[in-house]
């Protein structure tokens, strides 16, 4: 059979990558896969996001800052979404939502389409669930711009309010009703935090939680400030941490980052990564504010493993050290308020918590509180000896 001897025209769409109504640059690319096919012209590259601002190679890094801003490729649900959008990527359908999301004011401008922030801005703006057919400005969702692994979903609630929906794993979809537990955790910590609540859906448990942020502001993920200093040799991952916090001039308390690391180990939190803890910043000056409420604590107390191996030793840890021992080291000086979490106090939250939960038993949930108040009567015999309102700096 004759085959023709022309290649395949591919579509190029030229990009003007925007911070709220200012241009921070311009690029191609190819709409169905997402891919950058020329390189980043930038324009007020100070407002460029961090992780493009300092690198060698801007192209590069904005690729992959897109990537880590896109839904996750082992997200559940991903193949239906690029069904329905025609696309081939997650970084695709990003762009085909131009880049809208709900935690920071960036977004894509396809060249000649002349539209200003406050069309498209999702904070006032109504949007639809994505996997709808999009008909109109209104209906383009933060849901494509929002990563991670599970199942999760934006929507607007009766108070205007834009409200995440996030669903658990298995085998005991126990992390909605952890997010619960560990909210109510921080309360008595006195800890700043999102909220959360379990609703279900169809049967499905899903933990919901207020957004953060609002159309001045943003949250800045401390993957994104790590590119500002060089790694030297030898310097931990901490060390070095604590270097691109100083060199950014981040507002921070002494015992934020301790505190937190000691609230992880309490709740022996598998996935504090680097991009669910970081900063807030003020989208106008870029002048940053502080640390972000802690939030996204599900993959917690202990959710994939079996009744009888929920063992307290040995737990994985991040980002700084790899096993809860070894990075509660690093949190020297934190001063949590231990004592409001009496066994009265800790039997209520697990209590209260779990209801509901079809997969958490009772000695499932009694494993849980055993575990926590081992964590919380350890966390005393440390801030025992340790030295009132250390610094991080070690």
């Amino acid at each position: 059979m004759p085959t023709s001897s022309k290649k395949a025209i591919r579509t190029i769409m030229k990009i003007i990558f925007m911070h709220k109504d200012i241009p921070v640059g311009s690029f191609d690319i190819v709409p169905n896969t997402g891919r950058i096919s020329s390189e980043l012209i930038p324009e007020n590259p100070e407002h460029l996001p961090l992780p493009v601002q300092y690198a060698d190679d801007q192209t590069y890094a904005l690729a992959n800052w897109i990537r880590m801003r896109s839904i996750s490729k082992s997200r559940e649900d991903l193949a239906m979404l690029l069904s329905v959008y025609r696309v081939e990527t997650p970084e695709a359908l990003s762009f085909k939502n131009l880049g809208l999301n709900l935690s920071d004011q960036y977004w894509f401008q396809p060249e000649g389409a002349d539209l200003q922030y406050d069309e498209v801005n999702l904070f006032i703006h109504d949007f639809e669930p994505i996997d709808l057919p999009i008909h109109h400005l209104s209906s383009f969702s933060p849901d494509s711009s929002s990563n991670g692994n599970l199942r999760k979903y934006w929507e607007i609630g009766e108070d205007s309010i834009r409200y995440l929906y996030k669903a658990g794993s298995r085998p005991f979809f126990q992390q909605p009703y952890n997010e619960v537990a560990a909210a109510r955790i921080l309360d008595l910590l006195e800890v700043p935090h999102v909220p959360y609540s379990v609703v279900k859906r169809d049967g499905e448990a899903l933990s919901v939680c207020p957004t953060f942020i609002d159309s001045d502001t943003e949250y800045i993920p401390a993957l994104d400030i790590l590119g500002v200093s060089p790694q030297k040799k030898n310097e931990s991952a901490f060390r070095h941490f604590q270097n691109c916090v100083k060199q950014l001039a981040i507002p921070m308390k002494p015992l934020d980052i301790p505190n937190l690391i000691a609230f992880d180990y309490l709740i022996q939190n598998s996935d504090r990564h680097y991009g669910n803890f970081g900063f807030l910043r003020d989208a106008n000056t870029l002048a940053f504010k502080g640390i972000a409420p802690v939030f996204d604590n599900g993959n917690s107390l202990w959710y994939m493993d079996l009744t009888q191996n929920m063992r307290f030793k040995d737990q994985p840890a991040k980002p700084f050290r790899d096993t809860q021992e070894k990075q509660l080291k690093l949190a020297e000086g934190s001063a949590l308020p231990l004592k409001n979490l009496s066994d009265d106090k800790l039997e209520q939250i697990v209590e209260e918590s779990y209801l509901g939960a079809d997969n958490v038993d009772t000695k499932r949930q009694k494993t849980i509180l055993k575990n926590l108040k081992t964590a919380r009567d350890y966390l005393k015999s440390q801030q025992s000896h340790w030295m009132p309102d250390q610094s991080i700096q070690h």
